[in-house]
């Protein structure tokens, strides 16, 4: 692992020092497992008194709390005050981590690559991968093992594909996505109807879906993430986009930019989600909605109802977070209410 300074550690996130400049720290750590060597951070004043029984070396702390009594360095300790220190430590993070690994630069001798695929510069394509007739690979990209890119699919410059990524028909991704372990891009959409066959019998005919997918530049989507392509249109998602592990994007919805999306979150077919939302762990959002730029949905949300832009919603159903709030504390009340109601029926 590297070593830096307080000192410069300061400088590579535009922080102040306050205590030994020249502590020198080699590893990361939380406040209460940190110990000499070792660089930790403090965002949030519920915190700042576990400082005085910490041993970490030094730590980032945020401005907005660094005046704090309790959070003063000791015995050549160091205090780097940082506007935001979950922000700065994120920045740290990336000097301190370790290079992913990588296939090979080349096409490995297990891979099946059509000949009339076109593969860009530098593209490293690990064993048992697949790549179909007419896809277009960018520079620099990564194909980890057991990745299969089907007929047409596009990908754009610096993507990395993890371990069993399935790309499906048509489908495109912008420049430098990630797709970690057993995504699956493209799956056919959810949609079939009650029908009858040839003798009369009832079955359930399944809707073809001749879409496909966009993905747009720097997306990253959690393992075993799903996105199916669209019935006519594609289903599309813009750039930045970040969805966690067992994330469902339905058919035809369409994602805008800077979307952040929590584990085992399911949008059905077409909604619309507006920029910079951010949506909770185990989300379950109906079909056809729209939810609103900046809108903020919590953890566990069942949402039947379009959300305007800026709002904060929860519960089941979904609803403002305000009247979810008002009636959290009526319900906490509850006992009494009906202690008080059982005194008045004896009475």
């Amino acid at each position: 692992m590297p070593t830096f300074t307080a000192d410069q550690l300061a400088q590579q996130t535009r922080g102040d020092v306050r205590g030994n400049g020249s502590a020198e720290v080699s590893a990361l750590a939380t406040l209460e497992h940190a110990g000499p060597g070792d660089l930790t951070f403090i965002g949030d004043p519920a915190y700042a008194d576990r400082w005085a029984h910490c041993h970490a070396t030094a730590a980032l702390v945020s401005r907005a709390i660094a005046d704090d009594a309790t959070l003063a360095p000791r015995d050549g300790q160091a205090l780097i005050v940082v506007d935001n220190a979950d922000l700065a430590m994120a920045a740290v993070l990336e000097d301190f981590a370790v290079p992913d690994p990588r296939p090979g630069v080349g096409v490995h001798s297990t891979a099946v690559v059509h000949e009339t695929a076109t593969l860009g510069r530098d593209v490293a394509i690990g064993p048992h991968c697949v790549v179909g007739p007419n896809v277009t690979i960018g520079d620099r990209c990564a194909l980890h093992a057991g990745c299969h890119v089907y007929d047409h699919a596009v990908l754009g410059d610096d993507c990395v594909l993890w371990p069993g990524v399935v790309v499906r028909e048509r489908c495109t991704l912008g420049k430098r996505c990630v797709l970690h372990s057993h995504v699956v891009i493209g799956t056919d959409g959810f949609g079939y109807r009650p029908d009858t066959n040839a003798d009369g019998q009832p079955t359930i005919r399944k809707v073809p879906h001749l879409g496909h997918v966009e993905l747009g530049n720097d997306c990253e989507l959690g393992a075993c993430a799903c996105v199916d392509k669209g019935k006519f249109t594609p289903t599309m998602l813009g750039h930045g986009c970040k969805l966690d592990n067992h994330v469902q994007i339905g058919h035809n919805c369409r994602l805008g930019n800077m979307v952040i999306i929590s584990g085992c979150t399911a949008i059905a077919g077409s909604c619309t989600v507006g920029d910079g939302v951010m949506i909770g762990g185990q989300a379950a959002i109906a079909d056809h909605l729209t939810i609103g730029a900046g809108a903020q949905l919590a953890g566990g949300i069942q949402l039947m109802n379009d959300v305007p832009p800026g709002e904060r919603w929860a519960g089941s159903p979904g609803k403002p977070m305000s009247i979810v709030a008002r009636e959290k504390v009526a319900i906490a009340k509850l006992p009494e209410v009906m202690r008080q109601v059982k005194k008045m029926m004896k009475q």
